[in-house]
């Protein structure tokens, strides 16, 4: 008993630590450099207070303007945006994004007229090295994050590009669009069905305001897509034709941009299966900007799909490393782990999303849960299942049940989520009949992922729970029509 209880405080002291070190990789990753600055969300001071979406996308286009600095070293948005909310002092944000600098601001805006004032300060005492405030018409804000980034740098002793083709292709001269555009891409990452719809929303009114502005195609595109497969799979032909072609307008009118590449590879992979398009898109992407961590993690997605564990892994290791906060991006790395075998590796990376984001995900339930039953782990497959309500955990437990010798109570509870759900998840109901071992209802589903193109059918060549179908001739045959259609 005694040595029973090491193994598990052992096991627990491991994953904690692993936990641990995974936290410190950012500053320990080797010596801060003086030469670098993380750009926080800006704060909202207008009056009614409702202009958070505004206030957040001035700092996030002034921060891109900061990655284009040669020399200076910027973490990612989705890291930087982190710290939003939370009362942490200048020198543990600096320490946890391993910068030397931290430039802050806020944004109080009335009618057309915003001002911003910011601050460039020192990570790791919080003193100022300078400040400024700007008064303009919301017209010019473009060149307020033009000033914002030349002071910036001019403080850190280094030197800010002229502003590229690339720059213009992502700015328009209309400024109800520009405002349309930030609430779009505020609404699009809050997630969810309803922001979702309205996400669409003001992404296509910033295109009907200026049928010229690339960025708010890029996200139209992306949110059409991923709202129909989520919540309205009966209209989701439609949809994935209008994303196409918005992502395709987007690199016409921006050919120069990586954003337009990076959207319409990962539209490519999910809702068409074209490998060989998602790849000239990513490789086209990463010729443009090999910094961007939203393409790093899409090029991982696409070596899954094809199962190259290894270099999905890697990808996704770099994908990390360029935005080590990023939810988003540690769940991808799990997912090539766990399909890679590395159980462990991958739980331990589920544990840290956990950690950032408590709410991150009702379905990471069930997915913990089936990475611990493909270990054998069934008492801990159980606790995770029974910690979800989602549909996913549902599934979890219903597999759990009839793996434990409750067949009819198995079936009837996946019978029920299929008449309700079955449009949504078919490649979730696909991976539970494998595992069940009915290997008629999992190919009839699967066949169903592929037809109605369910973004989660990426999982196709790596998912574990797929494993005892995989030297079925009907795996083959369907992986064979994937690869041919390649």
């Amino acid at each position: 008993m005694v040595l029973a209880c090491l193994v598990i405080v052992g096991g627990v002291y491991l994953l904690l630590d692993r936990f641990a070190l995974s936290k410190r990789s950012v500053a320990a990753s080797g010596a801060i450099r003086e030469k670098s600055v993380a750009v926080l969300p800006f704060s909202d001071l207008s009056e009614k207070h409702d202009q958070e979406y505004f206030a957040d996308g001035l700092a996030e286009e002034v921060l891109d303007r900061l990655t284009q600095v040669a020399g200076l070293r910027v973490p990612a948005r989705t890291s930087s945006f982190y710290f939003k909310g939370r009362s942490e002092r200048p020198a543990v944000i600096a320490s946890e994004l391993g910068v030397a600098h931290l430039l802050e601001g806020t944004v109080r805006r009335a009618g057309d007229r915003v001002r911003v004032s910011v601050e460039l300060v020192r990570g790791e005492s919080g003193d100022p090295v300078w400040s400024s405030t700007y008064d303009r018409n919301v017209r010019d804000l473009f060149a307020v994050q033009d000033e914002v980034a030349s002071a910036v740098v001019a403080a850190l002793r280094l030197r800010l590009a002229p502003a590229s083709a690339g720059d213009a292709a992502r700015r328009t001269d209309v400024p109800e669009a520009y405002d349309q555009f930030l609430l779009g891409r505020y609404l699009y990452r809050k997630g969810g069905n309803n922001d979702w719809k309205a996400a669409m929303e003001a992404f296509r009114r910033a295109t009907e305001l200026d049928p010229h502005f690339a960025p708010a195609y890029v996200g139209l595109g992306v949110v059409e897509y991923l709202w129909a497969n989520d919540y309205d799979p009966a209209n989701k032909d439609a949809a994935i034709r209008s994303a196409l072609a918005h992502a395709d307008r987007a690199i016409e009118l921006a050919p120069e941009v990586v954003d337009g590449y990076s959207s319409r590879a990962f539209l490519r992979m999910t809702a068409k299966a074209d490998f060989a398009g998602a790849n000239a898109d990513i490789a086209k992407a990463l010729a443009l900007d090999p910094s961007d961590p939203a393409t790093r993690r899409r090029a991982g997605f696409l070596h899954s799909m094809r199962g190259d564990h290894a270099a999905a892994i890697a990808e996704q290791r770099l994908a990390v490393k360029l935005d080590p906060l990023d939810t988003n991006t540690l769940d991808a790395l799990a997912s090539a782990l766990d399909g890679d075998g590395q159980g462990p590796a991958a739980r331990a990376e589920w544990l840290h999303v956990r950690s950032l984001s408590p709410a991150y995900d009702e379905g990471l339930h069930a997915i913990v849960g089936l990475s611990f039953m493909y270990d054998g782990l069934i008492a801990d497959a159980r606790r995770e299942c029974a910690a979800g309500t989602d549909e996913r955990s549902q599934i979890c437990r219903a597999v759990l049940d009839g793996r434990d010798g409750h067949r009819e109570a198995s079936r009837a509870a996946l019978e029920s989520i299929a008449l309700r759900s079955g449009e949504r998840m078919p490649f979730d109901l696909a991976r539970a009949y494998a595992l069940l071992g009915d290997r008629d209802r999992c190919f009839a589903w699967l066949d169903r992922a592929y037809v109605t193109r369910d973004r989660y059918f990426t999982h196709f060549a790596e998912d574990r729970g797929l494993a005892t179908v995989r030297e079925d001739s009907r795996y083959r045959a369907l992986r064979e029509k994937v690869t041919s259609a390649n």
